[in-house]
């Protein structure tokens, strides 16, 4: 899709969305998920903290791209790429972060109940 119109328009919701399904694919397989649960307060830290990084996840892309290549920093394939970085976070970085922090507990794995019944002996 970027390839056909690669515009500042399409770039940022086509970068979060790849950096989502990256984050997601990362976070799978690396932490296995986090349970969003908790105490009022916990969420409430959680979501200041993340904010504050996400925040700063993006302010900290868009002056590198600036003081690294002055006007050519709003080219679309870097905004796409700076969107992918600030999805990438949200979906992976944000609860390996919280995980480590202690500010959450990793997501229980659902146990596998068989359900055929077992063999009878005749």
């Amino acid at each position: 899709m970027f390839l056909l119109h690669p515009t500042r328009e399409t770039a940022a919701p086509l970068g979060a969305w790849l950096g989502m399904a990256w984050g997601v694919l990362l976070e799978s397989c690396v932490s296995g998920g986090f349970d969003p649960g908790g105490a009022w307060a916990q969420r409430g830290v959680r979501l200041s903290l993340g904010l504050i990084r996400l925040g700063s996840v993006y302010a900290l892309l868009g002056m590198a791209f600036t003081g690294l290549l002055g006007e050519a920093a709003g080219m679309p394939g870097l905004r796409l790429l700076r969107y992918l970085w600030v999805g990438r976070y949200v979906t992976a970085g944000a609860p390996l972060l919280f995980l480590r922090l202690g500010l959450a507990r990793p997501q229980r794995t659902i146990e596998v109940v068989p359900t055929d019944p077992p063999p009878r002996d005749l």
